[in-house]
């Protein structure tokens, strides 16, 4: 383990600027924590990001006259945003829902799919389609029509036609695109659409998301429990255990059924948590991240992504129950052995699905931190 954490400035307008800390010194840690408040890397400037997501979300819903709902996530909404970021955002399909079998409502309209788990790895659902909306014109409907796959008698949803289906609309390339969407060349990026903006070589990628009327039973252990701080709060958590996941068209590549399968997704309920760190929560995670891009990155070659290192924030957060300046660096120190002791087992639990292993197939090298 170094003894040092580097922390490095970076603005698009001036050069980057990296400053070291001894790691045993609380007075560093507090001075680490205010050059990143400095930087806008606190719980203020993330309600400032909310309450820009939250506008910027609503304008694209009514200029997409609701066919559309834009939800964004990733770098863009955390505070850790740098130069070569991307652009990450999910649409959220309208008309579109996933419900349990035990769930259906027959008032409900629109295309209506139901999840199965059965037969699937944690973390996976097969849909069936259940209904179909009336209007078999809409790009929805359209999308989930040239999406079926007939197997052993079932109609299945498959997650490859259904993307390709959607590269096309996102792309440009489809009678149904809406003018904005006319950008870039698109490519598959697992569930995602990659597009890339020519003009100023930004990327932009953007997942596909169809929502869940309630969240599948292996994520209910997340609402009951036991944790050793007080975070989230019980308001949090009851805030969040009211919000939808999603399922995404990508399945377990390890699956005999893995163009069938879809995963399931956090992505509201990830970032009302990111919303809700302390100052010292998010400066922990934007270390992380710079030192992902910094070092992390050369070891294992792609293996290791901020997903993870948000997840290793996320289990570490119900542990340790003090987050203040004087012991940043001791909590970035316990995640980064935290993360070492995951690589070593590679095990890491997703943070709402415990059951399933984010580092599965993952991690085939032998380097450690």
């Amino acid at each position: 383990m170094s003894e040092e954490i580097i922390y490095i400035r970076s603005d698009p307008n001036d050069d980057e600027e990296a400053t070291s800390f001894e790691t045993n010194d609380n007075e560093s840690s507090k001075l680490l924590s205010a050059l990143l408040g400095s930087d806008n890397i606190t719980n203020e400037e993330l309600n400032i990001y909310r309450q820009w997501a939250i506008c910027f979300e609503h304008t694209v819903k009514q200029v997409h006259q609701n066919n559309y709902c834009f939800i964004l996530t990733g770098s863009s909404i955390d505070c850790s945003f740098s130069s070569g970021s991307d652009y990450d955002q999910m649409i959220e399909v309208n008309d579109t829902e996933v419900t349990k079998p035990g769930d259906i409502d027959d008032r409900q309209v629109g295309n209506i799919l139901i999840m199965s788990q059965e037969n699937c790895t944690p973390g996976f659902t097969i849909l069936s389609v259940y209904t179909l909306s009336q209007n078999p014109h809409t790009p929805e409907t359209i999308a989930c029509i040239e999406s079926c796959d007939q197997t052993k008698g079932s109609t299945l949803l498959s997650n490859d036609k259904y993307i390709e289906y959607q590269m096309k609309v996102i792309s440009g390339r489809n009678m149904n695109s809406p003018p904005s969407f006319h950008a870039g060349e698109a490519m598959r990026d697992g569930p995602c659409v990659m597009l890339n903006y020519s003009y100023n070589g930004q990327d932009s990628e953007i997942g596909i998301g169809l929502r869940c009327c309630s969240w599948p039973n292996e994520a209910n252990e997340w609402i009951t429990r036991t944790r050793e701080s007080n975070w989230p709060n019980q308001a949090l958590i009851d805030k969040i255990k009211t919000m939808p996941c999603h399922v995404l068209p990508e399945g377990n590549p390890n699956s005999k059924n893995c163009q069938l399968e879809w995963r399931f997704a956090f992505i509201l309920s990830e970032r009302e948590l990111i919303w809700n760190f302390s100052d010292v929560q998010i400066q922990c995670y934007v270390i992380l991240k710079t030192l992902k891009k910094e070092i992390l990155d050369k070891m294992f070659e792609k293996e290791l992504n901020s997903f993870h290192l948000k997840t290793i924030v996320f289990w570490k957060s119900e542990e340790i129950s003090q987050w203040n300046g004087s012991n940043l660096i001791e909590n970035v120190q316990k995640c980064l052995l935290f993360l070492n002791e995951c690589i070593q087992q590679r095990h890491l639990s997703h943070y709402f699905i415990k059951s399933r292993n984010l580092f599965a197939g993952r991690l085939q090298v032998s380097s450690l931190l």
